[in-house]
């Protein structure tokens, strides 16, 4: 019998002692850019990255599927005292639960039918800030699912719309990852 990908991910936020608070490091190093005050973290997990946002003053809201991943979000934005909302949300769905956003962040999660319905979501000016891996991390997890990660070039080539910021595929051996970045703008 087979886990789905969301099942999995489920017994990952369940287990105890789990969790990974830092925001992305492009996001730390970048958050200045990014065109406020309605913020999007798209596939938020346990929220790191609306938290940090938060804590910068953003209307940050944050979505995952996992129920786990968005009590845990939301505990923590309420024990910070961050006005930080978190949704439930079936990002299979190919629809978000609002639009309109100054800017939006995407780390680690691909779903390429999805990145029109972020480039509509964004007000005009409003950054996309989006991270995520290529299949070259399959050199260090060669067990990674090849669906879910990106051809070289493809993350610019999805959002060809939006006016490129910074580009760039990168290497982390010190974290074990390959990943592309792309910050844009809607113009």
């Amino acid at each position: 019998m087979s886990v789905s990908d969301y099942e999995q991910w489920e017994e990952r936020y369940q287990r105890l002692g789990r969790s990974r608070r830092l925001p992305d490091s492009l996001l730390r190093e970048n958050w200045p850019i990014l065109s406020g005050p309605k913020v999007l973290d798209v596939a938020c997990g346990e929220g790191r990255n609306a938290l940090f946002l938060a804590a910068r003053g953003f209307q940050a809201i944050g979505l995952d599927r996992s129920p786990t991943a968005v009590a845990r979000a939301q505990k923590w934005a309420a024990d910070a005292d961050l006005d930080c909302r978190f949704i439930c949300w079936d990002l299979e769905t190919l629809s978000l639960p609002d639009t309109g956003f100054d800017s939006i962040v995407v780390t680690r999660y691909w779903q390429p039918a999805l990145c029109p319905i972020l480039t509509a979501a964004l007000k005009p000016g409003g950054v996309l800030l989006y991270e995520t891996y290529t299949v070259d991390y399959l050199r260090y997890r060669p067990q990674s699912r090849r669906e879910f990660l990106l051809q070289s070039g493809e993350l610019e080539r999805c959002f060809a719309g939006l006016q490129v910021l910074r580009s760039a595929e990168v290497d982390k051996p010190e974290t074990r990852e390959y990943c592309a970045q792309l910050i844009a703008r809607k113009v």
